[in-house]
Order: C-alpha cells, then structure tokens, then sequence
C-alpha cells in the first residue's frame, strides 16, 4: 500500500489559506503531513499543528 506524503511551507499564504489547503489535502487522501516552517519557531510550528 502505497502512502501520500505532504510536505508543507506556508510562507506564502495567509494563516486561513493555509490551513484550507492543509485541511483540503488531508480530506484528498494525504496519509502523512510534515509541517516544515524554516521561519517559524518551535512554539509556532506548534501552534499551527494544532490548528
């Protein structure tokens, strides 16, 4: 079985949109999500992954 893996960056988008695209490509059969935020913290990153 293969799995879909997604790699993100949301530097480019608002935190809203963001968060849509995550949210449309989870419910589009992503398996795996890293959130990869080279300009964020760890406490950002964080928060986001709750989000």
């Amino acid at each position: 079985m293969k799995k879909l893996y997604l790699v993100t960056n949301s530097d480019k988008y608002s935190e809203e949109e963001f968060l849509q695209r995550v949210e449309s490509a989870l419910k589009g059969g992503v398996d795996i999500l890293q959130l990869r935020e080279k300009e964020k913290t760890d406490i950002e990153i964080l928060e986001l992954g709750k989000k």
